[in-house]
């Protein structure tokens, strides 16, 4: 397979390479960053503008690479549900078919396809990756007969990374789907962070079992364990990192959620692809659209959610709640 796509996909700016046998990676340098991205969950792993000195994303120094697990860090995709969503996107009862379904999807334990990866006149990569979602449906039919969504991921590298989860429905009837782009961002500690963008919303906690609860401070202080979904919420977040001196400023498009999560210092020690330390190290602010915002598909529709990351100087941009 490296060798076809070596010779496929000749640019200059892009690598190829296999260092665990099934999962492939591809290697952009271009002008503005470095990415590393994974064919095996479609998963950008890191990201790194040439003009920072810290990586953006995190990964676990302890991933497993290992068919049927997801890759523990960077920005797996979630899709055609989130969490436990599958009994509502497939119409089964929760009690029986919906307890076979992986948790969040398919899309991050498939082997992706390269579609096209293009050089942009301003020094840009752009890589168009798709899901042989026709071969992966064929399982969720005998739930839901009617169940055929296509899906291809768009990935621009520069300053700036924008991924286009794009979703298009196959058949004549009306699907919804939930969806997320899991996102794990490196910190220098959870300790010298802060969330702006979510103040004054409802968030639901699944540590409380699914409480609804109301966020009254305009900026998140991180007290771990996390995993909060902020539904109905549209505008854009800020992660202010003070150690670092930076913020990662996180843009959305057509996306209705935001989930936050960490798990905290007992609950990573029971997981064998983090490290006990490492949950200091991460935090997870991911775009969605997931229960209740569920992404309603008409019959032949397409929908695209979008996320965009970007780096400035701690205090350097500015987000009102």
């Amino acid at each position: 397979m490296i060798e076809h796509l070596k010779q496929q996909f000749p640019l200059k700016e892009l690598q190829f390479s296999e260092p665990v046998a099934g999962f492939p990676l591809l290697e952009i340098n271009n002008q503005w960053a470095n990415v590393s991205l994974s064919l095996y969950g479609g998963q950008v792993l890191s990201f790194q503008p040439h003009n920072t000195k810290e990586p953006v994303l995190w990964l676990s120094d302890q991933a497993s690479y290992q068919k049927n697990k997801a890759i523990r860090g960077g920005i797996p995709v979630c899709w055609p549900w989130f969490a436990d969503d599958s009994y509502k996107i497939l119409s089964t009862s929760v009690s029986s078919e919906a307890q076979k379904m992986s948790a969040h999807g398919f899309a991050r334990t498939t082997l992706w396809q390269l579609l096209s990866a293009e050089s942009m006149p301003d020094g840009s990569t752009c890589i168009v990756l798709h899901l042989p979602c026709a071969q992966q449906c064929q399982h969720y039919q005998q739930v839901n007969p009617h169940f055929l969504v296509d899906l291809k991921l768009k990935i621009s590298i520069a300053s700036m990374l924008k991924i286009e989860l794009i979703s298009s429905n196959q058949t004549t009837h009306p699907l919804i789907i939930s969806e997320a782009l899991h996102s794990y961002f490196n910190v220098s500690d959870i300790e010298n962070v802060r969330i702006s963008g979510l103040g004054q919303l409802s968030f639901i906690d699944k540590l409380y079992q699914g409480q609804l609860f109301t966020q009254q401070s305009s900026v998140l202080e991180l007290e771990p364990p996390l995993d909060r979904i902020y539904a109905h919420q549209y505008q854009d977040v800020l992660i202010e990192d003070i150690a670092f001196a930076r913020t990662i400023h996180i843009k959305k498009q057509r996306s209705n959620s935001t989930i936050v999560w960490n798990p905290g210092a007992k609950k990573t020690q029971q997981m064998s692809d983090m490290s006990d330390d490492s949950w200091r190290s991460m935090i997870c602010v991911e775009a969605g659209n997931v229960s209740p915002d569920f992404t309603q598909l008409a019959a032949n529709e397409q929908h695209v959610l979008a996320m965009s990351i970007q780096l400035g100087s701690s205090n350097s941009l500015n987000i009102s709640d």
